[in-house]
């Protein structure tokens, strides 16, 4: 255990870099995985170098909540990838260069912050905007629709194409209120119709 220790504590001095990681063998991957998974915090601050000195460079947007609908989708797709670089670029506005020489325990530690929000923004879509297909529904061929993903909710907002783009950039918390309660509106006219299919059901 002591040995172990003595390891984390030799790694986390060290300071390597985002460059030097891809050169780590398996072995060394494994170890840094393991060290960010029981060791490292999350924390949103990112350490930037230039000649030796380091800056703090904040999240352009420390509530996920406020980043554009577009950014969010792009956030949520390069995460999905993997590309780490591709992820920090939108939620920081850094270069490659800038990510390279970032510390690799400062990166994962901003990574498990990224992923906090990630999550929130999840939770609170299955919470609220979540709903199971009717057997009807799925009869109707309603899953064909599940391909298009967010172009469904972009379309049910605006019909034209051409104000897509204004949609897009608007925070992602006015969308979010919006879809929530279009399927609120939606959910009361359904259980409505239901009322009065099954009042009109009933012998007089």
């Amino acid at each position: 255990m002591g040995k172990f220790k003595n390891s984390v504590e030799k790694l986390l001095l060290s300071k390597p870099r985002m460059f030097e990681f891809e050169r780590f063998s398996e072995e060394q991957k494994e170890f840094v995985e393991h060290v960010v998974k029981n060791y490292v915090k999350p924390n949103p601050i990112l350490r930037k170098y230039r000649f030796l000195r380091s800056k703090d460079l904040k999240p352009k947007q420390e509530n996920f909540w406020n980043f554009s609908w577009q950014d969010i989708l792009m956030i949520r797709k390069s995460f999905k990838d993997e590309n780490l670089f591709e992820t920090f670029r939108i939620v920081y506005g850094i270069t490659e260069k800038e990510f390279m020489l970032m510390e690799i325990f400062n990166v994962f530690a901003a990574l498990k912050f990224i992923t906090d929000q990630l999550e929130m923004l999840r939770n609170a879509e299955e919470e609220r905007l979540h709903s199971e297909l009717t057997p009807e529904e799925i009869e109707a061929g309603a899953e064909e629709l599940q391909e298009y993903d967010y172009y469904n909710s972009l379309k049910a907002m605006e019909p034209d194409l051409l104000k897509h783009d204004e949609l897009l950039k608007l925070p992602y918390s006015i969308i979010f209120r919006d879809m929530a309660h279009s399927k609120v509106l939606n959910d009361v006219k359904k259980n409505h119709n239901d009322i009065i299919a099954r009042k009109n059901k009933k012998p007089r």
